[in-house]
């Protein structure tokens, strides 16, 4: 399983904290950050661009599956474990290629603010014999504690960095 490990640092969270000392808010009542696949960035498709008149036929794809979330509180904030499986197919394969892409994780305020993102690049090794690879990730992030224990409405999300080509086609062709 490869394992990719961050600390989302989040200054104004920081200073929040440090303003408000301890808190008496126990560490029961605590709602974990809604963790989800970004609608549209969950899969990602490249095309056949040499045969126009077929171009929906891929030649590569990539799809984000199987979601599970653990949120483990402390008195310092929450540490959350993020893990997925990212399933990739190559079509025509006649020797041995290596497929680089790029997925993200991104920590959103109540407001709908970015306030800390994390590109993690992955290699996908396809041979003649293996068209499709299935990859484990495991993402975990930390959220500093704010003056109360509640971080339901602070959002955890994860998707395929892709060009604006891309997502429309993602849009467009939904499954």
């Amino acid at each position: 399983m490869i394992k990719n490990k961050f600390l989302i640092s989040i200054l104004s969270m920081l200073l929040l904290t440090a303003v408000s000392g301890c808190s008496s808010s126990p560490i029961e009542s605590a709602v974990c950050p809604s963790v989800k696949f970004v609608d549209g960035l969950d899969r990602m498709t490249l095309l056949k661009d040499l045969v126009k008149s077929n171009p929906s036929k891929g030649l590569f794809s990539s799809q984000m599956r199987g979601l599970g979330v653990k949120c483990d509180f402390s008195r310092d904030g929450v540490s959350i474990e993020a893990s997925f499986q990212i399933v990739s197919r190559l079509a025509d394969i006649k020797k041995e290629t290596l497929v680089d892409i790029t997925y993200f994780v991104a920590a959103v305020d109540p407001d709908g603010r970015i306030l800390a993102k994390e590109n993690f690049n992955l290699n996908i090794p396809f041979s003649s014999k293996k068209s499709e690879i299935v990859q484990n990730q495991v993402v975990t992030p930390f959220f500093p504690k704010l003056l109360n224990s509640d971080f339901s409405d602070y959002k955890l999300l994860i998707g395929f960095q892709l060009s604006k080509n891309q997502v429309n086609f993602n849009l467009k062709n939904r499954r």
